[in-house]
């Protein structure tokens, strides 16, 4: 629990303004939530991969992992259905190489796939 709280006030200082309470509450629990530039930072899941395919996410061409499991989403878009029953995917730079790729929704902490105010890719 320190070290969520930790990370919360570190996140919050790395944050370009203060957070809101849509966004804090939206995140219910989880370390999640949109900044005013519209990147999502929130917990993930990992190790997972991150993969290729700008224009519509997809589960093909491995291009980097995630290893922490607080990150930043630069955007989100439609792509390939995956398991988490629905085609959204976060775009991410990665831990290993420092490659840009997509991570399934599933994957990501959300309450709701997409967060309000989040960008588009």
């Amino acid at each position: 629990m320190k070290l969520r709280i930790a990370v919360a006030a570190a996140a919050a200082l790395l944050a370009p303004t203060a957070l809101t309470t849509s966004a804090t509450a939206e995140a219910a629990g989880a370390l999640c939530f949109v900044r005013a530039d519209g990147w999502l930072y929130c917990e993930n899941d990992a190790p997972e991969k991150l993969w290729g395919g700008y224009t519509k996410p997809s589960p093909v061409n491995l291009r980097d992992y995630l290893y922490t499991t607080q990150s930043t989403f630069k955007c989100w878009a439609h792509g390939t259905l995956h398991n988490g029953g629905n085609d959204i995917w976060y775009y991410a730079q990665g831990d290993k190489y420092g490659n840009w790729g997509w991570l399934a929704a599933q994957n990501v902490h959300t309450l709701v796939d997409p967060p309000a105010r989040m960008n588009k890719c």
